[in-house]
Parts: structure tokens; C-alpha cells; sequence
């Protein structure tokens, strides 16, 4: 009897876990994953429920080792915590995904916003990097200094302002 009840146990925490991760298959992104996993518990319960069926209908007569359903017992209800704790991880990174995506678009709008300033700005702009390389050039940069925005982008800043050459040097 005390057998039976530990492999009764040991089958519904098994499906259980597989109706968890059944649930979770709303994501389509990691459908496949709660699919196989769903998959695997569901074969897992298949053998233990034919023993508990042999043992219920008096087919076997001599019970299963004890300590081997208390172990499998355990490993049901480990891989049921695991499942949840899964799932509760999977649900956190969607929402990371989720939250970096927006970011990465209000990061987009903003440089866009941005652009459209410095493109539309009266006054020359020019940007550089550590280097002095050219990075970003208006309209009116390119008016100053008879080169195209896009000519300017890569450009070593010295041969468009010798002064600011100086400066560095001086500097360092």
C-alpha cells in the first residue's frame, strides 16, 4: 500500500509538472522548449503508471523496492519545482527583453530627435572622438568648410581647425 501511494504521488506531481509546462507553450518563442519538457514528463509517468496499474489489477505481487519510488518520488518532485522556477525565469526575461526593446527604441527616437536639431541648427556643429576624428556634421558645417556632411564624418578634425590641433597639443 505504501508503495502504490508513492508512485500515485510520484505520477501526479509528474503530470502536474507537464501541465505547468504545458501552460507555459503561450510564448511562442519557447514553445519548443515547454513542449519537450512537457513531452519528457508525460513519457516519464508512462512506466510508472503501468506499475501502478500491474499493482492496483494484483499482476504484481511482490511490491517495488521502497527506496527506489522514494528516489523517483524526490526527482518528481524536484523536476516540479524546477519547472516552476523555469517558468518564473523564462516570464522575467521576457519582460527584460520587452523593457530593452522599448528602451532601444526611445534610445532611437531621441537620437533621431537629436539629429534633426543638429541637422536643422543655423550654426556649424561638428563633432568629434577621442581621436579627433570627424563623427557628426551639419549642413552648415559642410558650408563652412566646403565639404559635404558626409565627406566631414571620419575626417581628422586638426586639418579642419589647426587651432584646435594646437590646443590638443598643448593639453598633452
Amino acid at each position: 500500500m505504501e508503495a502504490t501511494l508513492i508512485i500515485a504521488t510520484s505520477i501526479l506531481l509528474q503530470l502536474v509538472a507537464a501541465v505547468v509546462a504545458i501552460r507555459q507553450m503561450r510564448d511562442l518563442e519557447m514553445r519548443r522548449i515547454w513542449l519537450a519538457i512537457a513531452a519528457a514528463l508525460l513519457l516519464m509517468s508512462v512506466p510508472r503508471t503501468i506499475t501502478l496499474f500491474r499493482m492496483v489489477t494484483g499482476e504484481i505481487t511482490r511490491p517495488p523496492d521502497l527506496e527506489s519510488e522514494l528516489v523517483a518520488l524526490d526527482v518528481s518532485f524536484l523536476m516540479g519545482i524546477g519547472i516552476v522556477y523555469a517558468a518564473k525565469l523564462f516570464r522575467s526575461l521576457k519582460k527584460a527583453q520587452i523593457e530593452l526593446a522599448r528602451s532601444q527604441q526611445i534610445a532611437l527616437d531621441n537620437e533621431m530627435r537629436l539629429r534633426t536639431l543638429i541637422d536643422n541648427a543655423p550654426d556649424a556643429i561638428i563633432t568629434s572622438d577621442k581621436e579627433g576624428s570627424v563623427l557628426v556634421a551639419n549642413h552648415a558645417a559642410s558650408l563652412l568648410t566646403g565639404y559635404t556632411p558626409l565627406q566631414l564624418v571620419g575626417y581628422p578634425l586638426a586639418k579642419l581647425a589647426p587651432f584646435h590641433a594646437y590646443l590638443q597639443k598643448r593639453r598633452a
